[in-house]
């Protein structure tokens, strides 16, 4: 057994009555989309005249408020010509307050400018008898500190004088020294007196000086020569030591008797 709820009973034959069935529903709601329509169109013919009323009632309205718009342009009109009389008999009156303020403040000016300008006077004479003053104390602190500094410079002369007398004094007393006292000579390690024994010394290493002609033939150009960063003490007596190929000692020793 197949169900008739479908459209067909095999799978071969139709099952008719289920068309006649769909057939029935299927005029019912083409039944009730009438209805529905014919009421849609009675509400339409009803707003319609609602919507006719509501335009009757919006002219008229319009017509209302035109008319209240040319009043209160009416009314405008003639307020603007009242303030505005107004406005102009407002800017007369304060034309003349002010003109009667500058003038009062003028005279206040005047006034203040000759009370300015008598303190300023006043006050430049209390300047200058103020700098006077201070120009006194000034040149009477010159004249003390000139009298101060001439002491000082009497005193320190005395105390040169008699620090320059104990220095030649102890200058004296070397002198004797050296000239009596025998030291080692480092040169030849001999036995002789401080003053030849350092002349000795002088003489080895003046030994490393360089001349003036020795210096020309080098032709070194000033970068070279300052890259050695040369005290005058070093060049005078190790030019040759620093500059060129470093020299035999003992043949540039001086040979003295």
């Amino acid at each position: 057994m197949f169900d008739y709820t479908y459209p067909h009973t095999n799978l071969s034959d139709i099952n008719l009555d289920w068309f006649l069935k769909r057939f029935t529903e299927l005029e019912a709601e083409f039944q009730e989309i009438q209805d529905r329509m014919t009421q849609a169109e009675a509400d339409i013919q009803s707003n319609a005249q609602a919507i006719a009323a509501l335009q009757t009632s919006f002219n008229d309205l319009m017509a209302a408020f035109n008319a209240f718009i040319a009043e209160v342009n009416t009314r405008f009109a003639n307020l603007e010509s009242t303030l505005q009389a107004q406005i102009n008999a407002a800017i007369a009156n304060m034309q003349a307050q002010f003109d009667a303020l500058r003038a009062d403040l003028e005279a206040e000016l005047d006034a203040l400018r000759a009370e300015i300008a008598a303190d300023f006077a006043t006050f430049q004479a209390e300047i200058r008898a103020s700098l006077q003053a201070m120009q006194s104390d000034i040149d009477n602190f010159k004249i003390e500190i000139r009298g101060q500094l001439a002491n000082l410079l009497v005193q320190a002369k005395l105390y040169t004088d008699e620090v320059a007398a104990i220095l030649q004094a102890e200058i004296d007393e070397l002198q004797d020294l050296g000239v009596h006292t025998d030291v080692t000579d480092p040169t030849d390690r001999h036995r002789k007196h401080l003053q030849p024994a350092l002349d000795r010394m002088h003489e080895y290493l003046r030994a490393w000086a360089l001349t003036a002609s020795e210096y020309d033939d080098l032709e070194l150009p000033a970068a070279t020569y300052d890259s050695n960063n040369l005290s005058a003490y070093e060049y005078d007596y190790r030019g040759k030591w620093h500059l060129i190929d470093r020299p035999a000692i003992i043949e540039l020793i001086p040979v003295t008797p």
